[in-house]
C-alpha cells in the first residue's frame, strides 16, 4: 500500500515514487486504452486501386495477366471526380475494363497472412451482362466482369515472363504473348472465380467448364442490377474450405478481368476498393 502509518504520514520517498508509477500505469491503462481503435490500424488491408507513377500503367502494385493468343483488355483508372455518382463508402480509384472480343488481366499478390484477413470485399458494376454467355459451357464461359482468387504460395507468385522473341517473329510473338503485346502469365494453383454471369442464376457454383481445381462461384447474373454498383464479400477461407477442402497455404494473386474472347461481344465492367480483412466475429 502507498498509504503507511507505522512510522510517518507518507512511505519512504522511493516507495511513494514507486507505487505514484504503478498508478498512473494503471490509470493509463483503463482510460488511454479505450481511445485506440480496435486493431484499425491493422484489421483492413486496402489492395486496390491506387494510383501509380507516370512510368507504370497500372494501378500501383498491380500488374498485367495476359493469355497466350487474346487480344488484351483495356484498362483504365479512375480518380473520383467530385459530383460523381459512385457510392460514399466507395473511397479510392476505379478501375474500368472495356472488353471487345479480348481478354486480361490485372493481378495483385497481397503479402499477408490469410488466416489472419480471410474476408475480401470490393464493389463492382457493369453496362451489361454478356448475352451469349454460359457459364456452364466451354467456349461461351465469358463474364462481363470476374474476380479470380489463386491460392498458392505467395512467394511462388514471383513473375513469370514471356519468352523473348527477335522483332523479326512478329506473328510468332503476338501468338505466344497474347495481342496486348505484353504481360506474364497467372500463377498456377487452385482458382475460385467470383462472377457476374449472365445465363445461370446467382448463387451458383459450377467447375470451370474444362478446368481443374477450379470453381466458378456466380454472385450476380443477369441484367437487373447492370449500371448499379454492388458491393461484394466472401470469406475465401470457408469458400475453399467448402470447394476443395483443407486449408490454403495462401493467396498467390487475385485478378480482376473480363472476357468476352469465346462470345465476340462487347461490355464494360468497373471495380473499386478491393479489400482484404479480418473477420467480424
Amino acid at each position: 500500500m502507498c498509504w503507511n502509518k507505522s512510522r510517518s504520514r507518507y512511505a519512504r520517498p522511493g516507495a511513494a515514487g514507486f507505487c505514484l508509477a504503478v498508478v498512473l500505469a494503471v490509470l493509463l491503462f483503463l482510460f488511454a486504452r479505450p481511445s485506440f481503435p480496435a486493431r484499425a490500424d491493422i484489421s483492413v488491408h486496402f489492395v486496390g486501386f491506387r494510383e501509380g507513377t507516370e512510368d507504370a500503367p497500372f494501378p500501383e502494385g498491380w500488374e498485367l495477366v495476359s493469355y497466350p493468343g487474346k487480344q488484351g483488355n483495356r484498362f483504365i483508372l479512375e480518380s473520383r471526380q467530385e459530383g460523381e455518382d459512385l457510392p460514399p463508402d466507395i473511397t479510392g480509384s476505379v478501375l474500368r475494363v472495356h472488353s471487345l472480343n479480348s481478354v486480361s488481366a490485372l493481378m495483385v499478390v497481397p503479402h499477408m497472412a490469410l488466416d489472419e484477413y480471410p474476408v475480401l470485399s470490393w464493389w463492382w458494376k457493369i453496362n451489361r451482362p454478356v448475352g451469349m454467355a454460359r457459364e456452364d459451357r466451354s467456349g461461351r464461359n465469358d463474364s462481363a466482369a470476374r474476380l479470380r482468387v489463386v491460392f498458392g504460395s505467395p512467394e511462388a507468385a514471383s513473375p513469370t515472363s514471356r519468352p523473348a522473341l527477335p522483332p523479326g517473329l512478329g506473328l510468332l510473338r503476338r501468338f505466344l504473348v497474347g495481342m496486348d503485346e505484353g504481360g506474364r502469365l497467372e500463377p498456377p494453383g487452385r482458382k475460385i472465380d467470383y462472377i457476374w454471369g449472365n445465363h445461370l442464376p446467382a448463387g451458383t457454383v459450377i467447375d470451370y467448364p474444362g478446368g481443374r481445381d477450379h470453381k466458378v462461384l456466380v454472385l450476380q447474373s443477369g441484367k437487373e442490377k447492370a449500371g448499379t454498383w454492388v458491393k461484394e464479400e466472401r470469406d475465401l477461407l470457408r469458400d475453399f474450405r467448402e470447394y476443395f477442402g483443407g486449408m490454403p497455404e495462401g493467396i498467390a494473386g487475385i485478378l480482376i478481368l473480363s472476357d468476352t474472347d469465346e462470345t465476340n461481344e462487347g461490355v464494360t465492367a468497373w471495380f473499386a476498393d478491393v479489400v482484404l480483412k479480418e473477420r467480424d466475429n
